[in-house]
């Protein structure tokens, strides 16, 4: 499975390859917001060796920015900020 890793103190966002106990078996990254999107998944070429490090990191999963969810907020600014 494929996700997105940010680094709770860095900020940073990685393309994570991970394994059926949701550990990481294969990272990629830093990548850039722009490169963080649903479409993405999968396309990066994940390498194991810096998956030992990922698992050992602080970090949280990142959920793309859906560009639907863009032009909702530029319609509706007032609930721009809610939490979803």
């Amino acid at each position: 499975m494929y996700t997105y890793w940010q680094h709770e103190k860095s900020g940073e966002i990685f393309a994570v390859r991970t394994g059926l106990d949701g550990l990481a078996i294969g990272v990629t990254g830093p990548i850039t917001q722009a490169e963080a999107t649903a479409e993405n998944y999968g396309d990066f070429d994940c390498d194991p060796e810096d998956a030992e490090w990922a698992n050992e990191q602080p970090m949280r999963l990142y959920e793309p920015i859906d560009e639907a969810d863009d032009d909702m907020d530029a319609a509706f600014p007032e609930q721009a900020f809610i939490p979803r």
